[in-house]
This record gives C-alpha cells, sequence and structure tokens, in this order.
C-alpha cells in the first residue's frame, strides 16, 4: 500500500515536471540573480581573531571584504539547561546584530576548565567572551561580592515569579554605571548584569529557626570572598568550600549535607537525591551573573570599526560599540526583553526557578518550610553589622553605600505607589533608563 502511493505521487510529479520543465530554467535564473546581490553566506567567511584585527588598524593590511571575527565564549553552564539556552540565544542575536561580522563559538558546561580558568584563558587571549556566576565575577571584579550580602534586597516572590521587575533589578539597573566603571578598572569591558539565582537552603531536615543552622555540614564555593563570614554568622556546625561541579561528590558521601541554591540547580546538577528540604525565603541572599570581555580587545574592535567600518555596514566605531554592549545588556539586564530572541535572561531564568520548584515540590522530592518572621528577623539583625565590617576590606564603602541609597529609594518609591507597569512590565526606570545606558555609549 505504501509503495502504490509512492508510484502514484511519483506519476504525478513526471506528469509536473514536463508541463512546468520551461518554467524552471526561468526559476532558476532568478533564484541567481538574487543570490548573488547577497552578502557572502557563512561557509565564505574568512574568520579571523579579534585580537588579529591589530594588524588592520596599525600594520597597514587591507582587510578582505568577506572577513569576520570569530568569538569564543565560555560558560560554566551546562549545556541544554535555560542559563546555556540563554547564552546561546544572546550569541545568535550578536551574530545578527553584528550584520555577520561577528561569529560565536560557544563552550558551555565548563569544558573550558571552571570559571578561574576561564579568566585567566581570557587574559591569555585564548577567549574572548565570558559568562560568569557570581563567584566568577567576583574572581574577576572582586568589588562585586558585596552582592553577596544576606538580606541585601527584599524577597519578592509574587513579582519573581510572575515577569515582574523587582527589587534586585532597580538596584542593579541604577549600580550599571558604576559597576561598568570598576569593571574597566579591573581590565574588562562589562556587558551587563544578570542572575543565576536567588538562595535558598536546601538541606537534609526542616529548619525552624537559626539554632537548627548548627547541624548542617554547609556547602560554599572555594574562595568565596564574603561567605566565610556569613557562615560564621549563621553558626554552621562545619562548612565544606567544593568548586560547583565538585559539589556532588561531598553530597553523596555525606561529608557535606546542605548547600546553598535555587530550585534549577539541584535539577540540573543532580543534587535533589541527597536533599529533603527548602527554605521558603532566601536566606543566602541572592547570586548576580555578569558578561564581560577583555577591555584592550573590546578597544581594539572599536578602532578597527573607526577604520574600516563602513566597509561592514558601520559609520564608525561608536556605533558598532553601541550594538555590542546595547545587544548583550538588554539580553542580560532587562525582565522581558521583545527586541531578540529571548525573553530577557532573569525573565528566563525566574521561569525556570519557578518551574523548577513546582517540579520536585509536586513530586514529593523536597519540601518547602517556613522559616518563623521571628528567626527570620532574628537572623537578619545577626547578619547587618557584616555589612560594615566587610566595608573597605572586600568591597569599598561607598559601593555599598550606592546599593543601600538606591534600595531606599526603590522602596520609597514603592510605598508612594509611584512605580507604574513601565517599571513592572518594561524595567523602565521612572525618569527613563537614559542616565543607566550612558555606560553603554
Amino acid at each position: 500500500m505504501i509503495g502504490g502511493r509512492i508510484n502514484m505521487f511519483q506519476k504525478k510529479g513526471e506528469k509536473m515536471v514536463r508541463v512546468h520543465a520551461s518554467w524552471i530554467g526561468i526559476f532558476i535564473m532568478v533564484i541567481a540573480v538574487i543570490f548573488s546581490s547577497l552578502p557572502l553566506c557563512a561557509a565564505d567567511k574568512k574568520y579571523v581573531d579579534p585580537w588579529d584585527l591589530e594588524r588592520f588598524v596599525t600594520g597597514g593590511e587591507v582587510p578582505p571584504d568577506n572577513m569576520a571575527i570569530l568569538m569564543k565564549w565560555a560558560t560554566s553552564a551546562p549545556e541544554g539547561t535555560v542559563w546555556w539556552l540563554n547564552v546561546n540565544a544572546f550569541g545568535k542575536d550578536l551574530e545578527r546584530e553584528s550584520k555577520g561580522f561577528i561569529k560565536v563559538r560557544l563552550y558551555g558546561g565548563g569544558v573550558m576548565g571552571d570559571e578561574a580558568d576561564t579568566i585567566r584563558k581570557l587574559k591569555m587571549k585564548q577567549l574572548h567572551l565570558l559568562g560568569l556566576t557570581n563567584m566568577g565575577s567576583t574572581l574577576a571584579v572582586p568589588e562585586t561580592c558585596v552582592f553577596e550580602l544576606p538580606f541585601l534586597f527584599d524577597w519578592e516572590p509574587d513579582l519573581y515569579y510572575n515577569g515582574k521587575a523587582c527589587e534586585i533589578d532597580y538596584i542593579l539597573k541604577k549600580m550599571g554605571p558604576s559597576i561598568a566603571k570598576l569593571t574597566e578598572q579591573r581590565g574588562f569591558q562589562y556587558l551587563g548584569t544578570g542572575e543565576a539565582c536567588e538562595d535558598f537552603i536546601f538541606s537534609p531536615v526542616p529548619l525552624n529557626s537559626t539554632d537548627d543552622f548548627k547541624k548542617l555540614n554547609f556547602w560554599y564555593f572555594r574562595g568565596d570572598r564574603v561567605r566565610d563570614d556569613v557562615n560564621k554568622v549563621f553558626g554552621f556546625n562545619k562548612t565544606v568550600s567544593a568548586e560547583l561541579f565538585d559539589a556532588i561528590q561531598p553530597l553523596s558521601t555525606k561529608m557535606m549535607d546542605s548547600v546553598y541554591s535555587g530550585w534549577y540547580v539541584p535539577i540540573a546538577l543532580q543534587w535533589w537525591p541527597h536533599l529533603k528540604y527548602a527554605t521558603d525565603y532566601p536566606l543566602f541572599g541572592h547570586e548576580v551573573a555578569m558578561g564581560f570581555v577583555d577591555k584592550k580587545m573590546f578597544d581594539l574592535m572599536e578602532a578597527f570599526m573607526d577604520k574600516w567600518g563602513p566597509k561592514y555596514g558601520y559609520k564608525n566605531g561608536k556605533e558598532f560599540r553601541e550594538m555590542f554592549l546595547t545587544t548583550l545588556d538588554e539580553g542580560l539586564s532587562n525582565v522581558k526583553g521583545d527586541k531578540y530572541q529571548y525573553m530577557g535572561q532573569r525573565h528566563c531564568i525566574r521561569e525556570g526557578e519557578k518551574k523548577a520548584k513546582k517540579e520536585l515540590i509536586s513530586r514529593g522530592a523536597i519540601k518547602e518550610v517556613h522559616f518563623p518572621d521571628a528567626e527570620l528577623e532574628k537572623l537578619k539583625q545577626k547578619s547587618l553589622p557584616l555589612y560594615t565590617q566587610l566595608a573597605d576590606k572586600e568591597y569599598p564603602k561607598w559601593l555599598l553605600d550606592e546599593i543601600l541609597k538606591y534600595r531606599e529609594e526603590y522602596r520609597t518609591l514603592k510605598k508612594q505607589g509611584k512605580l507604574d507597569n513601565n517599571w513592572y512590565e518594561k524595567g523602565i526606570l521612572p525618569g527613563g533608563n537614559e542616565q543607566y545606558e550612558a555606560w553603554r555609549k
């Protein structure tokens, strides 16, 4: 029966070819003319390393018309996870927005080493773009460890899980120019701030008071600049430091029994079989994520476009700079994004968190436990002295003061009802985003 249907379609096809043979030749000629006027396809591109642009800027060489740069982008995000999918989308959008001048090759899942390795490789000109977790960001720009302080931001679950802009978004948007300045001082070009997750505490026993922390053997990121002090304030029985991808071993061997994390990580890294409970409040703070390139390399690309921009569709280096930074920053920093393929990195992460939480709870894998309000307030008061104790030691006091200033500003605006849908739905600051976007110009 199947063979008969195939024969029937073949006979109809033969008749069509006889009837329309003369039109096929005309069609092919038209297609040939169209394609001859299009830009060269990827297969015809001559790819060079971004650092090789130097010879066209100062060496007197003329770049070929079909030249493009190949940018190697490393991330610790495991392939297939929501973080990896976002970074991959950013790369595709950068390729498109650059008019084909940029080709991105993505290395995920730590194949280029841990984040310290990727930072070294960036400095050694072996990598060109980095997407870093909070830990990696503090290795590159130590001052950003300030964002790890517990209870620095209000927890607003109704906004967070429903695609609305939160307090953390307001503060980070206001802080953009300062973060960009600090990043430049460390030799990097800032590309924007996204997020990894909110940090709940996952444990083998329910946590109902601060005294329960004494029962835990707790994990924290090796080399963390702030959380060793935080751990002491929380009063954990024992702490175990390990890299992100190494944490599964001490978890499975019971060397440690509890972690700080969002809801998506235990699924992505297979931690969940070793955990039973999670706090309903992110007691351990917030995990930002940031993007970086080498500042000298970025300046070289800009200088190249100042000299050869019209050859590749750009007026000058400034136009190229704004395209590059806007594409990545809007992808990372926006709660929602309409211009590009993705919804906005923070929105996608929060959608992933919401789904992961529902899945783990519905399957009975993790039980969410309310951390009593009185105990929460007690823990906040114990943590508060850390802010000033670590100031001008791990981060500059002016940076902390700026965060607290914008935090108070947000809370006042929210209390007065002056944050409208332009903020909650689109992330547009009252008065507009021009001041924030100035660092991209």
